[in-house]
């Protein structure tokens, strides 16, 4: 009976420091609210959720490798040599793709429609090429080089047998690292540089439906690229900066 006695106090003082710790456990997102507080609301109130991470449909990091870490789409595929890695704007090794001319890459079934985005971190390594950076091969977005300007682009789904387009430049004077995004939502499309827009462009239309390819350092083009994302929504201003300061 001693031992009957003895194990049930163990018992209940195991089960409540396991509720005392649950009731403390921190959600996702940094967030301390108990578990016991969050379910007097509703149990999905505090689930952090990085919103730009939503709709992201490609993640092309290039550290090391053409993955696409949302694992959506397929690897890149270099064509003309195997493809050179370089530092990124954070000087991290072998963490951003370095485009000498040599070769170029192209993505495959990449979902396009008239909500998008593309977002990338550029450096060109000279102010005087004419050359495309990131784009598909028929319709939709893209961000090309023109000399001393960065410019993005849009070409609308054909009407009445024509196609739409549209460019948007802004100036660039060094070879430094800069954020680059295009954003489109039926209505006017925009191009940002820094977290800043540069420009917009009024453009009722639409993008059809569909898987396109597209090249990154078309044109053999010379520079770096990091972090190129495909969305499938449009950006607000805010989430391009937010892009722009991570």
């Amino acid at each position: 009976m001693k031992k009957q006695i003895l194990f049930i106090p163990i018992t209940i003082t195991a089960l409540v420091l396991v509720s005392c710790s649950k009731n403390n456990m921190e959600l996702p997102g940094g967030n301390s609210t108990s578990v016991q507080e969050s379910n007097r609301a509703s149990p999905e109130s505090n689930i952090y959720i990085n919103p730009l991470l939503i709709k992201l449909d490609g993640w092309y990091r290039f550290n090391g490798n053409l993955q696409d870490a949302m694992g959506k789409l397929a690897p890149g595929v270099s064509i003309g040599q195997a493809p050179k890695y370089t530092t990124d704007r954070k000087g991290f090794l072998n963490s951003a793709l370095k485009l000498d001319g040599s070769f170029f890459v192209k993505l495959f079934n990449v979902p396009q429609q008239t909500a998008s985005s593309i977002s990338i971190w550029v450096k060109t390594f000279a102010l005087n090429q004419n050359l495309g950076i990131v784009g598909g091969t028929t319709q939709g977005m893209g961000i090309v080089q023109n000399p001393n300007k960065y410019a993005g682009g849009l070409t609308l789904a054909p009407q009445g047998g024509w196609s739409v387009s549209s460019v948007i430049p802004m100036d660039i004077t060094d070879l430094h690292w800069h954020h680059l995004a295009v954003s489109y939502d039926g209505t006017s499309f925009k191009f940002y540089m820094d977290g800043v827009l540069g420009g917009s462009s009024n453009m009722a239309g639409s993008i059809s439906s569909a898987l396109a390819n597209y090249i990154v350092g078309n044109g053999n083009w010379k520079g770096a690229v990091d972090d190129l994302r495909f969305y499938s929504r449009t950006l607000t201003p805010s989430e391009v900066t937010a892009l722009y300061n991570q």
